[in-house]
């Protein structure tokens, strides 16, 4: 057989420890240290849409923070295939319990869990093409892509808003 031996198939240890710190610690900041007085789903609701945000920008800005500042990776594509396998199990243990605190259905809870997946699997596509280079340029630009993504919208939405568009 020619060519050099396949790179070995290793879990990203430090993403796992630093995305259950993330999540930890998203859950203590939108949910407090104490339960609230009278417990039902609609006093957990801002908390959840407040976890759910700090979800969305650790998958949108942290995670391609982290990829982008390391140096050039031998397997982009496999590197970043992992990444998003180890993430998005994580968001899925986190997504689908929250059903049993609010009154989300079935589909709703599928459409936030889908509309999560995709946005992150399109940061993983710029994250797999910028960390094929060395060159600050590409890594900067695509670091400015996935900022651009996870801000824009909600910037928008609250600019519309501000205009009496009801979003």
């Amino acid at each position: 057989m020619s060519g050099s031996p396949p790179t070995p198939f290793v879990l990203p240890r430090a993403l796992i420890f630093l995305a259950s710190i993330w999540l930890i610690g998203s859950w203590m900041i939108a949910m407090g240290f104490t339960p609230p007085v009278q417990p039902s789903s609609s006093s957990y609701e801002y908390g959840l849409l407040t976890m759910l945000l700090c979800l969305a920008s650790g998958l949108m800005i942290g995670w391609p923070l982290l990829r982008l500042s390391q140096t050039r990776s031998a397997a982009p594509i496999r590197q970043t295939v992992l990444d998003l396998v180890v993430i998005l199990s994580m968001v899925q243990v986190i997504i689908w319990p929250l059903r049993l605190v609010t009154t989300w259905s079935l589909s709703r809870t599928a459409a936030i869990d889908a509309t999560l997946a995709g946005w992150t699997l399109l940061a993983g596509a710029v994250v797999t093409a910028a960390i094929t280079t060395d060159r600050r340029g590409p890594r900067n630009l695509a670091m400015i892509a996935c900022m651009a993504m996870c801000l824009l919208g909600p910037a928008l939405g609250v600019a519309g808003v501000m205009r009496g568009v009801d979003a």
